[in-house]
């Protein structure tokens, strides 16, 4: 049963280092998104040509497209993980009562 209950709360443990490390991919990206439009605004502000900022518009359009896609796919990714979760708790309530 020491086996079992080992192999339980290390699987737990990988599945929240695994959440942990999504969660700081998260916020990587989120912070990236923002910095790239802060640098966007204050080439603006610093007089760079609009024909320059309008192209980096453009590619932040596309970039923003493409974090918000990973953002999607991070939390499916967290989704997956509480349901493991889920069926360990299950899987460990069965071998208890057995």
């Amino acid at each position: 049963m020491t086996y079992d209950n080992d192999s339980y709360q290390r699987q737990n443990q990988l599945l929240e280092h695994l959440r942990s490390q999504l969660d700081a991919l998260n916020q990587y990206v989120d912070t990236s998104r923002e910095n790239y439009r802060n640098q966007i605004r204050a080439s603006a502000n610093q007089g760079f040509m609009t024909d320059y900022t309008d192209k980096l518009e453009g590619k932040f359009v596309v970039f923003s497209s493409l974090i918000d896609k990973l953002q999607d796919s991070i939390g499916r990714s967290k989704n997956m993980i509480d349901n493991h979760e889920h069926h360990l708790d299950d899987l460990r309530r069965q071998s208890s009562v057995e």
